[in-house]
């Protein structure tokens, strides 16, 4: 599938004015190989499905392991989506996965809930621009 070609040029406006680009689900669907040709993409979000096969089988684990040497040799930051469990974040930590999100961490919270969960916590500055 070719990425409409109108498309490619409001991404790189946008990525020329200092925003950053980021593939979801990267590996499901639309959002495939393609893309990472077509646009200047600066993240990947590792769909849920292939972190939580992690160690499931050699065969996943081999998938996820190539998608995440894709991404470096192509100099594209990762973020693992749908991390739930201890397994999976020992094996993203192991690959230098720094930007993780899932359940392990918390459950989806409004904004203000995280304002909230952000002040209680010790040790935290918030700064805001």
């Amino acid at each position: 599938m070719n990425v409409d070609e109108s498309l490619v040029q409001r991404l790189n406006i946008l990525h020329e004015n200092g925003f950053v680009i980021a593939l979801d689900d990267f590996g499901t669907g639309y959002s495939g190989l393609s893309y990472l040709h077509d646009l200047h993409i600066d993240y990947i979000k590792i769909d849920h499905s292939f972190v939580g096969r992690v160690n499931a089988d050699p065969e996943s684990t081999r998938i996820l392991d190539c998608v995440l040497d894709l991404a470096r040799k192509l100099s594209i930051s990762i973020v693992a989506e749908g991390v739930e469990t201890k397994e999976q974040l020992d094996y993203l930590n192991q690959n230098n996965i720094t930007f993780q999100q899932g359940y392990y961490f918390y459950k989806p919270v409004t904004y203000i809930d995280l304002v909230k969960i952000i002040l209680s916590k010790p040790k935290v500055k918030v700064v805001v621009e």
